[in-house]
């Protein structure tokens, strides 16, 4: 996370000071940039400590009573109540890495999200069966480990 910030930081600099004058307004909207960025670190670093069912030290307990930010707050209550992930547009953490986490802390949806009643279930499932034949033919295509280092030596 820290070298992502610290990328983020030197983009956001490239795009707002592309030379030598500094505006107010970009550096204002260089701030705004990266507190997003860095409370969005926060909220999925500090969800591994706050979710957790531990309550075996003082640490644990800690957590457990910490008052969470309104931005992850917020984010847990859609996901235990609907099944729903609030997304960024941008961000080191996408989607699939917040779902780890909730449900590997326990966090279970209580409902599903209605515009998930929507979806066709037979082009679900067509879609997931080529998700599966396409990653069956790309694991048979790939060659083992030990054979593909040796090529690559070779190379």
């Amino acid at each position: 996370t820290s070298i992502y910030l610290i990328q983020q930081g030197i983009t956001n600099l490239i795009e707002l000071f592309p030379d030598e004058r500094f505006e107010e307004a970009d550096a204002r909207e260089y701030d705004r940039r990266m507190d997003l960025e860095f409370e969005r670190v926060r909220d999925f670093l500090l969800l591994h400590y706050v979710a957790t069912r531990r309550d075996d030290s003082e640490m644990w307990r800690h957590f457990q009573a910490l008052e969470l930010p309104d931005s992850l707050a917020s984010k847990i209550e859609a996901w235990t109540r609907r099944g729903y992930l609030l997304r960024y547009e941008f961000g080191v953490f996408l989607p699939p890495s917040w779902v780890a986490v909730m449900l590997g802390q326990g966090l279970v949806p209580q409902g599903y999200d209605p515009a998930a009643g929507g979806i066709d279930l037979e082009e679900v499932r067509a879609w997931a069966g080529r998700i599966e034949r396409e990653t069956r033919a790309a694991v048979a295509a790939t060659p083992p480990h030990e054979r593909y280092l040796s090529r690559l030596v070779a190379a």
